[in-house]
Parts: C-alpha cells; structure tokens; sequence
C-alpha cells in the first residue's frame, strides 16, 4: 500500500496472506486472454430488439476523489452495515469514462497472498514519476489496486497497482518495468468502506461481502475485475480510512 503504509506494512503482509482468500471469495470465471488494455466491460445483447434500436447509456463519469470524499464527509450515502468505528455502505452503479494508469504489473498470472507483496510497495514506481515528471492524475485516488482475472476469482490473476495518470511519454515507460494501462469504458457495482483496516483494531473489513451485496441488489458480476480505490489514509487520525471497492458488472 505504498510509502504510507511502511511503519504497518509487516502487520499488513501478515494478514493478507491468511485472509485474502476469505476477502475475495468469488466463483469461477473463464480464462480470458492477458493484455495491458483490458477487454470491453460493456456487454453485448444477442436479441433481434436490441439490434434494430440503439442502445442509451447513462451518462460516464471520470474518477474524481474529491466527489467520493464530500459523499462521506456530508454523509450523503446508504449505509449497509455500520460498527462502533466502521461504515460499509450499499451499493450502488457506476459508469466510467476510459481511464489510464501507471502501474507496477505482474508480467505474468499470480495467486492471492504472498506473491502480491512486491507490488505493493509502490517507493520505487514514485521516484520513476519524479524523475520523468509523471503526475499523478488531479483529484484522483492515492492509490490503485487491480484484480485482472484470468482463469477462477481466486486463482490466477494480473494483480497491478499504482495511479491514475494523464499525459504519459510512452517511450520512457516501454523499457521499464512499469506499465502503461487503459481500461475502457466500465460498468461498476460501487461500496464504499469507511475504517480501519483488517489489521487494525475494530475493522469492519472482512464484513463488506461485496459479491453478496451487489447481488442481493440485482448487479451481475462479469468475474473481469476487481479493484480497491484509495481515497483518503487516515493513520494520524481515528483509521477511518476511505476506500472504495468496485466490480465490473454487466
């Protein structure tokens, strides 16, 4: 979890090792093939009604912190579950508007646990920012986190992290290990959760059951990603970190 989370980070590792699995409980999917520009998330329709009249989507939105975070401090949400020092909060829909990261990626599928650790220290893809002058994306998340995966939930992933980012010199990331990533226009089932995390004390973490939730509200997961958006850290404060845990739905 990056530069912020050093002085936690061993308790961190510890927990993601046994829990992950737990934390993302989900069902098969099919294999699908490993790009740096993922799939459409827009499903298709097969029906002759469908063919003749165009499809209207909702209007996209770009990811913008700043929404997420006036949504929570003016508590302009639905709360799902709440504890003494957590919020879990109901799902709702989101459609995006295509977005690039720069990201550290793993170059091949990897499991949940241990072998997600080195992605997730993200010291060394901030300095290749300075040192190229790659800003992060304004008003966007502190962080990233990306499930890809390629054969059942809890298998075989592509497992990236890092930001948001707009203008990139392309040649300067090529050689590098980092890469360059464009996700498409998305459809997403959207929680919000508000606290500690699981190694810290009172977390509500492990009672967020996404799958559960945006089922039990009608969403169809397509089993394409999963990903953690960070909004704000609050370790100075009470750990009521901001995150928002989003799928790709149909």
């Amino acid at each position: 979890m990056g530069n912020h989370f050093k002085p936690w980070l061993s308790d961190f590792c510890l927990w993601l090792c046994v829990s992950l699995h737990l934390l993302l409980g989900l069902t098969g999917c099919k294999k699908q093939p490993i790009t740096d520009h993922p799939k459409s998330f827009s499903s298709v329709s097969d029906s002759a009604a469908d063919r003749e009249a165009p499809r209207v989507y909702p209007p996209t939105i770009t990811m913008k912190t700043s929404h997420v975070l006036s949504l929570v401090d003016q508590k302009k949400y639905q709360v799902a579950e709440a504890g003494e020092e957590y919020i879990i909060t109901a799902p709702v829909v989101k459609y995006y508007q295509p977005t690039q990261f720069l990201v550290k990626s793993s170059s091949e599928p990897i499991q949940l646990g241990a072998e997600m650790l080195p992605y997730m220290q993200l010291d060394d893809l901030r300095d290749f920012m300075d040192k190229y002058q790659i800003a992060r994306g304004a008003d966007t998340p502190e962080e990233i986190y990306l499930y890809n995966w390629v054969d059942k939930a809890q298998g075989a992933m592509i497992f990236q992290t890092g930001f948001v980012v707009n203008r990139v010199n392309i040649n300067a990331v090529s050689p590098t290990t980092f890469k360059l990533v464009q996700l498409p226009d998305l459809k997403v089932c959207s929680i919000l959760y508000i606290g500690p995390f699981p190694y810290q004390k009172n977390s509500g973490w492990g009672k967020i059951a996404w799958e559960r939730r945006a089922a039990e509200a009608g969403y169809k997961y397509t089993e394409v990603l999963y990903r953690e958006l960070y909004h704000r850290y609050d370790f100075g404060g009470k750990n009521q970190h901001v995150t928002e845990i989003e799928i790709s739905i149909d």
